[in-house]
């Protein structure tokens, strides 16, 4: 009796098995922190580079001496994905994903279109 709509826990939770449903749970958790682990990491090394050529505040390139690490860089980044995942739900957050890497893969296309155009001739 399971639609297609349930999960993974919902299906094991209504078998009984209390153990796989754990494990399942410890496993969605470890890879969501792990992937937002990732993603904070590489907008902040493009933040980071971005700030080191002057186009955003000059203190977003600040590295901690101690630790080599820009951390307001780290701080300002955390602070902006948190926010825009308490103010958007889900499906909002999906379709900016969508439309900004659509943005991305349009943007690199004509930068290499352009880059590679040979004024020489």
């Amino acid at each position: 009796n399971l639609g297609g709509n349930t999960g993974l826990i919902g299906s094991l939770k209504r078998r009984g098995l209390v153990l796989p449903q754990y494990i399942v749970t410890a496993g969605l958790i470890f890879t969501v922190f792990s992937c937002g682990l990732c993603t904070l990491t590489t907008v902040v090394r493009v933040v980071y580079s971005v700030a080191e050529d002057g186009l955003l505040f000059s203190f977003l390139s600040v590295v901690n001496k101690k630790t080599q690490v820009p951390v307001w860089n780290v701080l300002v980044c955390s602070v902006v994905g948190i926010l825009g995942s308490v103010v958007y739900d889900f499906d909002t957050l999906s379709h900016m994903i969508s439309g900004g890497t659509l943005t991305v893969f349009v943007v690199t296309a004509i930068a290499v279109m352009l880059l590679s155009y040979d004024l020489t001739d």
